[in-house]
């Protein structure tokens, strides 16, 4: 879903005053203005150990953090970072950063080049040369870029001015390193500034040139040799090491061309370099068998941190970050009437505007319950647990309709009971979290009673990605700010209807601009609101069979080694458009995969929708439940739909 919330610019005026429209870091200019904006929470992701020992791929679809996580580590931001160490907004991340190895009390003890490959790389492809040809002169590119960075980082982190001081540079290889020719063991910044300059003047006219053999007198490069020049040891300022530590960090790797990408991973995976090599990238350069894997054989080599993945595992860690995200963007607002952003949303319905839609909605369920209770003993004690009706609270709405759907449960097993007296621990056993949320949901859906709001829920429809966070928060912010303009005082709460109108519209609009924002779109909507459909029929049943709801569909894990078969595609058309349609999902957050689930003694790989198209769907935002389904079935609901059928008693 993140791919499709688009940088969405109104003008600098807009930008000053809502920065939850500031989401992506190369957007944000100054260093200071980064460095407040940026949530220390997110380092969490990182490994724990070997961080400066082996190399780090980092994968989010857009707007994961990738390139704000590379962006801290660059010298400008650690020079920026220790200048406002004692900034209030800046303590605890400086602790942090501090704490990985990056800053001492002195200073940056890390240099961090960062080189993002958006521009050059891909076009390489079209040289009039064999694959083994294209690699060298690749790998030389980036050779070339590598040592030009790292030039400019050094001075940048000794702060004296590029290129002017580049003399007082000096690099140095091991001799048991085998250089291609024409690159110096050892010089001055100059001399290595010197070679890498025409080394990428050489590569670009080759790529620019109509003559087709101009590209044969290059020199390429079997590996990445720029990695060890780059030793901390040898790499120099006016004879002193430049920093503890040396670390490359390759950003955009998803814009290369599909060769380029894995030569790069094999060669990383393979190397045993003396500096760690950081990638960033984002889900959709992964092929089908890369998104329907485990990820398991990467692990052996290298760091692999997906941070969507690293949030649904620690979501209230992901809930701690966002607000603090979201409070940093509220202060940058510089008004102190919004001294949190959370203060600012409804996040319950006890209120007294709330009476008139509560008591109408307890009285209808609590009517139900005694006709389903129809004079039996069996649910006397339940009922009588529940009092007499006459507390008016949120809370005891949702008791009563949890009661309703356990008596439901009850009376449609097939194997018939005495009528013997439920007791009260039967009902706790049976009144758990996820029935009530359930129960939350189902009155929500027949009352019209307001559910998508509150600051949990905002970070629940998120789906782990802080970019989605940041543009539900944003239209809400915007509301804010509206009543800042009416009000004298502190900034009033957005009741929650409006909250949820307001994300519901904002939802709309994005589902609107998926046609502009994935491949395949019309086969990708077509999955989409198939398994919407399928999940919101499931879950609208009276006895809340799969609370807190289904949000999901699972394939077996037979079926998901059928889709990483290339063979097997080549064969059967329809499941190769298929599987085509769910990497798509996949590596644009669309739909969040949990690979070896294990139920009932068979092994599935669930594909859960992501929370904000819950919210398209009318679905709740819990997780857990989730249907199987055949490879044949999907490839029915992607040709023809979901088609539901209606049974008595459903909420539809």
């Amino acid at each position: 879903m993140a791919s499709f919330l688009g940088f969405r610019g109104t003008g600098s005026d807009v930008l000053a005053r809502n920065p939850f429209y500031m989401r992506y870091a190369e957007h944000i200019t100054s260093d200071a203005e980064f460095l407040r904006l940026f949530s220390p929470g997110v380092l969490d992701a990182l490994p724990r150990e070997g961080l400066w020992d082996r190399p780090t791929v980092t994968r989010s679809a857009p707007g994961g953090g990738k390139t704000s996580l590379l962006r801290l580590f660059r010298p400008e931001s650690l020079l920026a970072l220790h200048a406002l160490r004692r900034d209030e907004s800046c303590e605890d991340l400086y602790t942090r950063v501090k704490r990985l190895g990056a800053l001492r009390d002195e200073g940056p003890c890390v240099l961090g080049p960062m080189l993002s490959h958006s521009h050059g790389y891909a076009s390489l492809e079209d040289l009039d040369a064999d694959n083994a040809r294209k690699d060298r002169v690749f790998l030389s590119l980036v050779n070339a870029r590598i040592v030009l960075c790292a030039l400019r980082s050094a001075l940048v982190l000794q702060q004296r001015p590029y290129p002017q001081d580049l003399a007082s540079l000096s690099l140095e290889c091991a001799p048991s390193v085998s250089l291609p020719k024409g690159v110096p063991y050892r010089g001055s910044g100059q001399e290595f500034h010197d070679w890498a300059t025409e080394q990428e003047a050489n590569v670009c006219e080759a790529v620019d040139s109509l003559r087709p053999s101009t590209h044969q007198e290059l020199v390429g490069h079997d590996t990445l040799f720029a990695l060890w020049l780059l030793n901390p040891e040898t790499f120099l300022y006016d004879g002193r090491r430049i920093a503890e530590r040396v670390v490359v960090m390759l950003d955009d790797v998803h814009k290369l061309a599909k060769r380029q990408r894995r030569k790069l991973l094999e060669l990383l995976a393979d190397l045993r370099a003396p500096v760690p090599v950081w990638v960033a990238e984002r889900l959709e350069a992964l092929t089908t068998n890369e998104l329907l894997s485990e990820g398991n054989v990467e692990g052996r080599d290298w760091h692999l941190v997906h941070l969507e993945s690293y949030w649904s595992q620690h979501r209230a860690h992901f809930e701690t970050f966002a607000r603090d995200v979201a409070n940093r963007r509220a202060s940058a607002a510089a008004d102190d009437r919004v001294p949190t952003f959370s203060g600012c949303l409804q996040d319950s319905i006890d209120g007294t505007e709330w009476r008139g839609a509560l008591d109408p909605a307890r009285e209808i369920v609590v009517q139900r319950v005694r006709e389903l209770a129809g004079g039996r003993a069996r649910f006397g004690s339940w009922i009588r647990n529940r009092g007499a009706g006459d507390d008016k609270s949120f809370e005891s709405l949702v008791a009563w309709r949890v009661l309703e759907v356990l008596m439901r449960r009850d009376l449609s097993r097939t194997q018939k009971t005495f009528d013997f007296e439920l007791t009260d621990a039967e009902l706790a056993t049976q009144d758990q979290a996820e029935v009530r949320q359930a129960a939350e949901f189902l009155l929500h859906k027949e009352f019209k009673l307001p559910h998508y709001f509150g600051f949990s829920r905002l970070c629940q429809a998120a789906s782990w990605n802080v970019e989605q966070f940041q543009e539900l928060a944003a239209g809400l912010f915007q509301e804010v700010l509206g009543n800042l303009v009416l009000s004298t005082g502190k900034a009033p709460e957005i009741k929650a209807d409006r909250q949820e109108r307001i994300l519901q519209s904002t939802i709309r609009s994005k589902w609107d601009e998926i046609a502009r924002r994935v491949a395949s779109p019309t086969d990708v909507r077509s999955i989409l609101e198939a398994i919407g459909a399928f999940c919101r029929s499931e879950t609208l049943r009276p006895t809340a069979p799969y609370a807190p709801g289904v949000t999901g569909i699972a394939i077996r894990m037979a079926d998901r080694e059928r889709l990483r078969d290339s063979a097997f595609l080549a064969r059967d058309k329809e499941c190769d458009r298929l599987a085509r349609t769910l990497t798509t999902c996949l590596s644009h957050n669309l739909l969040e995969p949990i690979v070896d689930q294990k139920c009932k003694g068979e092994r599935w790989m669930v594909f859960y929708l992501n929370r904000m198209l819950c919210v398209q769907f009318g679905l709740p935002l819990g997780y857990g439940g989730w249907r199987p389904k055949t490879l044949r079935e999907l490839c029915l609901w992607l040709e023809k739909g979901f088609r539901p059928r209606r049974t008595t008693g459903d909420l539809l």
